[in-house]
């Protein structure tokens, strides 16, 4: 399913599928039990995520500014066909490693309240 040994196939299906090209610059916002997605533009919102539906996350060791997590449509779900792989990019190897802790963390705070 989404499991951690998935983050490296789930990228590079991701990175090879899509276009090379600038991407969508966006911000990700990490609060206490969710995760938002907006447009850096216009604030839009582009997805909204509950920790207990983060089924894993990483990064490639060979692209250590890449990062991602997989995601289920529910937090009970476990079909293979819907978890999808979100992956991101940060200018800096320090943000990677804040980002995905952040993420550990909030998965481990609300893995029961949700």
């Amino acid at each position: 399913c989404g499991d951690v040994d998935r983050i490296e196939f789930g990228m590079q299906k991701v990175m090879n599928s899509s276009p090379a090209r600038d991407g969508h610059p966006s911000i990700l916002q990490l609060y206490d039990i969710e995760l938002k997605l907006a447009r850096l533009s216009s604030n839009e919102l582009v997805f909204k995520f509950t920790y207990p539906q983060i089924a894993s996350c990483g990064r490639l060791v060979k692209k250590p500014n890449y990062f991602a997590f997989i995601t289920a449509p529910g937090p009970t779900c476990c079909h293979h066909t819907a978890y999808m792989c979100h992956v991101f990019y940060a200018p800096r190897v320090d943000q990677v490693k804040q980002i995905l802790s952040n993420i550990s963390d909030g998965f481990q705070r609300t893995s029961c309240t949700v």
